[in-house]
């Protein structure tokens, strides 16, 4: 029998107020049922006072248990513990590119709390790895210096993460599906509502069209969020650059919700987003981030540790503080910058030919899985690229979905075809490989509020060391394995018309895009 049968109508209130009362209990009653009563010991409360309940109706059926639920104290006043004992910081936060799906539900933002406390812990733990944890020299060293500031399963953490959400700002969709020129349904990929949401970086969010209909709708996202955030920890431990270098680097080069490395979620904060006073006379974003560096003690390495690390600078796009773009725009910029890298054309693909307004790609990953599949279009046998099966752009994040637009109508199809749809997934079964390339809007503090520089921050990561092609076909899914030769290789630059010829003569993509991104306009001092 469950304790709130026990609780239920089919009871009977005694009516000895008095008597409970004599002994402190004015807030019980016995009550009876008509059924047998299981051993009254299991209750909850007190041993001796289930005693004496029983010593005064020994009888079968009586039991004692609570009129109601008791209201809950007053909180008491902290502020005077805080102050004397505690450290406390208070940043007031800004979101200035939308927030994309951070909910319980992937891809939805959540609409209860929009921003979770624990959340943040979890961004600030990441960051202090990227900054202070970058001096520890083993993984093991890096986990037990973090235990002792973020806590873990043993040991919970002494810094207090407290979230005050000021204005959960509004919510809308950022994109819809319009009709196709010619009339014959929706198109396939949505419109943005706004033009300076980079479609490019968006595309998990972008929903499902098929012929007339709206399968999927576009994603809401979250647009102006405002809230507090307060970090408090004993004075004692001495934090104080462990949190704050966190925060600096979270605001500044992390944010909130998803796809936060292709710019989603930004964030703006007048304690620690930099000014256009930082830009100006001899100075520059490198400088700054330099010297906040050196600020919060963060000393980086010259090689990788197992896990990321800020790199020792940045690139940015700057031509005065006159030229300073909204995020939006910036946002846009930089991403746009990845999109021609990878499929401008004659850059990553092809000038179209016969009516059609793209050719094939330059680079090597349609062909090689042309080859991997033994499945080509006609026209498409040839190789453009290399001879060899290569992969270069997984240094830019893996899993990546290869989809041919003349592929199969299903994996068993045999007819002349290009590839049925492959996973490109990292080796050793982890199934994903966080991007270390993060684009974005750095927001900048001027008069007329933020503005923003577009920003590459090249995380500091060890390398890929081999890949996975998987694919349906036939009686199950295939399965290819290859090593690092097919990421990154002399050849790679060498091929003709490769994207990275002239910019990386290893064949490193990563390094490549770096390249590109010099020749329009990036440098690591903020300048041209």
């Amino acid at each position: 029998m469950s304790r709130a049968n026990w609780c239920g109508s089919t009871m009977t209130e005694a009516r000895d107020g008095d008597l409970l009362a004599s002994f402190g209990w004015k807030d019980f009653c016995f009550r009876k049922r008509t059924g047998d009563l299981p051993n009254i010991r299991g209750f909850p409360g007190k041993t001796e006072r289930n005693g004496i309940a029983q010593s005064i109706y020994p009888q079968k059926g009586w039991l004692l248990v609570a009129r109601g639920v008791p209201k809950c104290p007053p909180r008491p006043s902290v502020e005077n513990v805080w102050a004397s004992a505690w450290t406390t910081r208070t940043y007031q936060i800004r979101m200035v590119t939308p927030l994309f799906g951070g909910g319980p539900v992937a891809g939805q933002n959540d609409s209860v709390t929009v921003v979770r406390g624990s959340t943040v812990r979890g961004h600030l733990r990441f960051w202090w790895r990227a900054t202070r944890g970058a001096t520890c020299p083993s993984v093991l060293e890096l986990r037990k210096q973090e235990a002792k500031i973020w806590g873990n399963t043993e040991f919970p953490s002494p810094v207090q993460v407290d979230v005050k959400v000021e204005s959960c700002g509004r919510s809308e969709p950022w994109a819809e599906f319009k009709p196709r020129r010619d009339g014959t349904g929706l198109k396939a990929i949505p419109d943005p509502l706004d033009r300076r949401y980079p479609s490019y970086a968006l595309f998990p969010f972008q929903g499902k069209s098929r012929g007339n209909q709206v399968v999927e709708r576009p994603a809401v996202v979250t647009k102006d969020l405002t809230f507090r955030l307060i970090l408090r920890w004993p004075a004692d431990l001495h934090l104080d650059k462990d949190v704050e270098a966190a925060v600096w680097a979270w605001v500044n080069f992390g944010g909130l919700g998803a796809r936060t490395r292709r710019g989603c979620g930004t964030l703006f904060c007048d304690q620690l987003s930099p000014s256009a006073a930082d830009l100006q006379g001899n100075g520059s974003i490198t400088q700054w981030y330099r010297t906040k560096c050196t600020d919060y003690g963060i000393e980086l390495p010259e090689s990788p540790r197992p896990w990321p690390t800020l790199p020792r600078t940045i690139l940015a796009r700057y031509n005065g503080v006159q030229q300073l773009a909204t995020p939006l725009d910036a946002w846009y910029q930089v991403i746009d910058l990845l999109r021609k890298f990878r499929q401008e054309i004659n850059v990553g693909r092809n000038p179209g030919e016969n009516g059609r307004p793209f050719g094939r790609s330059r680079w090597p990953e349609a062909d090689s899985l042309r080859r991997v599949t033994r499945q080509a279009l006609g026209r498409h046998r040839t190789a453009i690229t290399t001879k060899e099966n290569a992969f270069p752009r997984a240094e830019f994040g893996l899993p990546i979905i290869f989809h041919f637009k003349d592929g199969p109508r299903t994996p068993t199809s045999d007819a002349d075809f290009d590839p049925v749809d492959c996973e490109l997934k990292p080796a050793g079964g982890s199934g994903r490989m966080a991007s270390p390339l993060i684009l974005k809007a750095l927001a900048i503090k001027t008069h007329g509020g933020p503005k923003a520089l577009p920003v590459i921050v090249r995380l500091q990561t060890e390398s890929l060391t081999g890949v996975v092609v998987e694919f349906e076909q036939g009686r199950g899914k295939q399965t290819h394995r290859f090593d690092e030769t097919a990421i990154r290789r002399r050849e790679l630059a060498s091929y003709r018309n490769s994207p990275l010829q002239g910019r990386s003569p290893e064949g490193s993509a990563l390094k490549g895009f770096l390249v590109y991104a010099h020749e329009n306009g990036f440098t690591g001092e903020g300048g041209n």
